[in-house]
């Protein structure tokens, strides 16, 4: 099931897309469901990975490992969800997810630690697909960003450097890191 609805959705392998992950807590009467902005991304689209640093999207995921992932449709819904404003949340197979959004249903399939994070391992359980998903992926942005800087006298070649860095990490060998000169 991963694979064709990652496809659908248009991922690129081992890109990092930006997503807003809804969990609850061990006994899932928690309501409010918990909201947080992640990066996400798939080794092989079948499987959804994300690391996660200590938080209650963390401790919510330890007692109960179901989550969805809903594709914002513009940065609002990113700065509600790290401000934990009031969402607007809908009812799902396992859960909740962010009303009115495509989303994804992910099983935790695998974990491991890496430093203080804990990489996620997750299968994809069920969906809700609208035709105008668009995913978040910041490599466009900042790759227009160093474009710009780039024209100015006295671009900081530190700057430039760390705009190459993040590119090449979140969209591996795309156009934009051979825009930036990767």
């Amino acid at each position: 099931m991963g694979e064709s609805v990652l496809k659908r959705l248009g991922f690129q392998k081992n890109w990092i897309y930006e997503v807003i992950v809804t969990t609850q807590s061990a006994s899932g009467t928690q309501y409010p469901a918990h909201s947080a902005p992640v990066g996400v991304w798939t080794p092989d689209l079948k499987s959804v990975k994300f690391k996660l640093y200590p938080s209650k999207t963390l401790r919510n995921l330890a007692g109960n490992p179901v989550l969805t992932v809903s594709f914002p449709s513009g940065v609002q819904a990113f700065q509600d969800a790290s401000k934990s404003k009031k969402l607007k949340y809908a009812r799902t197979k396992f859960g909740y997810s962010l009303a009115g959004l495509s989303f994804i249903e992910l099983k935790i399939t695998g974990a491991r630690k890496t430093g203080e994070a804990v990489e996620f391992t997750a299968s994809v359980t069920g969906s809700r697909l609208k035709k105008d998903t668009r995913l978040f992926n910041r490599a466009e942005y900042m790759t227009l960003e160093y474009l710009i800087k780039k024209t100015k006298p006295n671009a900081a070649e530190k700057e430039l450097e760390e705009y190459r860095r993040v590119i090449s990490k979140v969209a591996p060998e795309s156009i934009y890191t051979k825009i930036v000169g990767r």
